[in-house]
């Protein structure tokens, strides 16, 4: 999490209307939220970033994003949410040590959204650009993927 954390403060170096400010770490993530999930898989670790929300917020979220990045249409909630969490995967990538990680597509989920038994999960209440969020990170090293999974694995008999 302290990674997740230096690259949300990494975000306010690149949209300003975004500072972060930690308020509280939490066990587990609320029910009634919604947000925005997005991979980031490497050869030695796998992450998921999750930005998390009620309705209220994410229309703030938009409308600071529209300030920043101004376009000539505004963007809708999902959209604003896609990009923000984009962006936000960015720059945990460039924390995290050595740069093999590739970064998924954003997804938004609106209910409860729960990892496996093998992921390690983290949850944050912070303070983003005034607008109260949830960070999520869901991570799991090489040692916890199964072996289907790992590169490198035994893929069964070509026979």
């Amino acid at each position: 999490m302290p990674q997740l954390l230096a690259a949300v403060a990494e975000l306010h170096r690149r949209l300003p209307s975004f500072p972060c400010r930690v308020l509280a770490y939490r066990e587990a993530v609320p029910n009634g939220l919604s947000g925005v999930y997005v991979s980031l898989c490497g050869a030695r670790v796998e992450h998921v970033v999750g930005l998390l929300a009620p309705p209220s917020s994410w229309a703030a979220l938009t409308q600071a994003l529209d300030h920043d990045r101004p376009r000539s249409e505004a963007r809708g909630v999902v959209e604003a949410a896609c990009e923000l969490s984009r962006a936000l995967a960015e720059a945990f990538r460039g924390a995290l040590p050595g740069d093999d990680c590739v970064i998924g597509l954003p997804l938004f989920a609106e209910g409860m959204v729960s990892g496996g038994r093998r992921l390690q999960l983290q949850v944050t209440d912070v303070v983003l650009g005034g607008t109260p969020v949830l960070l999520v990170l869901f991570s799991r090293g090489a040692e916890s993927r199964p072996a289907s999974l790992t590169p490198g694995a035994a893929q069964g008999d070509a026979a």
